[in-house]
């Protein structure tokens, strides 16, 4: 009877421990393990993630961009250039005007009561009148005209004015000879003598 009695309890153990076994391999995992699981894989997708970024942000692609970004377009190059260009053919022209050729010309006004003799300055290819502007702008005399379709008409020299009903003007002389075109048509030549005089005609 004891025999069969601690038969039964030994077989009774044997298969407590076995379903006990199986339990264990078939029970799911406990929310605390997939917590950790969780916790553990975490890491390893964000050092993945990093490395993808890294990878992305160091692209030969993405640094040939930022070159591109960062350089002049051909284009505004060629506009620099021609900018270039452009201000230093203006310098010389500048340059060009700065060593114009000047000479001097001798003036003579005549009022009538007084004789004034200048002698003048100026660059080529200027006329009578220019002479007589450089000459007051210099010599601070009075000089007034009135331009017509037809030239310049001097008014007054050295507050002398024309007289109308006197039929007193301003007449000027080159070398001598009465000039027979505007003062601001007749150019000049090295070494001209100039004369205004103030007559009756």
């Amino acid at each position: 009877m004891k025999k069969r009695l601690l038969v039964s309890i030994t077989l009774l153990s044997v298969f407590t421990l076995l379903l006990y076994s199986a339990f264990a391999v078939s029970k799911p995992l406990s929310s605390k393990t997939l917590s950790r699981q969780e916790n553990y894989s975490q890491p390893a997708k964000t050092k993945n993630n990093s490395n993808t970024v890294k990878s992305r942000k160091t692209q030969p692609g993405h640094k040939k961009e930022a070159v591109v970004k960062n350089t002049t377009p051909a284009s505004s190059l060629k506009t620099e250039n021609r900018s270039a260009v452009n201000q230093r053919n203006s310098r010389q022209a500048t340059g060009k005007q700065s060593t114009r050729i000047f000479f001097t010309v001798k003036l003579t006004i005549n009022t009538g009561s007084n004789t004034y003799e200048y002698d003048v300055p100026i660059p080529e290819d200027s006329t009578v009148y220019d002479v007589l502007k450089a000459a007051s702008k210099e010599e601070h005399f009075s000089l007034r005209a009135t331009t017509y379709s037809y030239g310049v008409f001097i008014e007054e020299i050295h507050d002398v004015a024309n007289n109308a009903q006197e039929s007193t003007y301003w007449l000027y002389y080159v070398n001598g000879k009465l000039a027979n075109v505007g003062c601001s048509s007749q150019q000049v030549k090295k070494g001209d003598d100039i004369l205004w005089n103030y007559e009756k005609t």
